[in-house]
């Protein structure tokens, strides 16, 4: 049954339905029984087979996001150099860091922003995860016109962009092009030219960040559920470690490199399994519907 396509049966309406008496007017190919109890245990084996090789490579996939994020989260409270002279830091939550780091508070380093539009004929960007800031109209069925947007925060392109009640889930941009986000969204400049914010954005999206996060964010609720907001004075009162520009901009550039890697591996892993899913359909289309000769299906 598992092989038929019901959507040829089915009748048409706003719930399409399937009574009890088209399913008894359904055609089968029905062997013989002795036939029946050769093809399903034809399959359970090879069925089992290919489930095994699945299950293997999800496995694979699941330990390949943790070397991500561990390689991530080393680097960037460790560095690059695994010999470099370690320190107890200030922070409670960071542990050691190299000694030649230092670990300013974020006033430090950002300053905060709020500019409004009065027209809302700029771009409405909307921070997504694993996107970034992307045009809202590309993303949402709910169109905005400018006028629904008046009063909007306006961004330009470097300013890193928080939304407050996602910021432990690691939902936190730079802006590439000018526009217009939501005025729950923080906006930032950064102060300290001697900044890489691609080593920021690297650093804020990892475990101990977003932890870091919703320990400092205030209001109803627990985790990530309810309304907790990370407040412009919480998020600027927090030390964070910092490397010289230059280890900054090498751990930034080393951790896209291999995250790219990582990319490339997981993109094949799942072309691999997907290749799987229908490797098993096509097989048991096969066998139900007489395609493979019954010697070959007997152990």
């Amino acid at each position: 049954m598992s092989t038929l396509d019901f959507g040829e049966y089915v009748n048409p309406g706003t719930i399409p339905s399937f009574t009890e008496g088209q399913q008894k007017d359904l055609p089968f190919l029905v062997p013989p029984l002795e036939i029946q109890r050769l093809i399903a245990n034809y399959l359970d084996r090879e069925t089992a087979r290919i489930d095994g090789l699945i299950a293997e490579k999800e496995r694979m996939l699941a330990l390949l996001e943790e070397k991500r994020a561990a390689l991530i989260s080393r680097a960037v409270t460790r560095g690059l150099d695994p010999n470099a002279p370690l320190k107890l830091s200030g922070q409670e939550w960071l542990g050691e860091t190299p000694a030649h780091w230092e670990e300013p508070r974020a006033k430090g380093l950002f300053h905060e922003i709020d500019r409004r539009t009065e027209t809302g004929e700029e771009t409405l960007l909307s921070l997504r995860m694993g996107k970034g800031l992307v045009p809202h109209n590309d993303v949402s069925e709910k169109l905005l016109e400018a006028n629904d947007v008046t009063g909007f925060k306006k961004i330009e392109p470097g300013q890193m962009v928080i939304n407050r009640m996602r910021a432990a889930s690691g939902l936190i941009a730079v802006a590439t092009e000018p526009g217009l986000v939501s005025p729950d969204y923080a906006v930032f400049d950064v102060v300290d030219q001697e900044l890489s914010i691609e080593y920021f954005l690297e650093l804020f999206k990892t475990s101990l960040l977003q932890a870091v996060f919703r320990s400092s964010s205030k209001g109803l609720g627990t985790g990530e559920q309810g309304f907790l907001r990370l407040y412009t004075d919480a998020f600027l009162s927090l030390h964070f470690p910092y490397p010289p520009i230059g280890e900054q901009r090498a751990i930034a550039s080393f951790i896209k490199q291999q995250c790219s890697e990582m990319l490339h591996m997981e993109s094949l892993l799942r072309r691999s399994i997907d290749l799987a899913k229908e490797r098993r359909a096509a097989l048991i289309t096969a066998a139900v519907t007489g395609q493979i000769p019954l010697e070959a299906m007997r152990e």
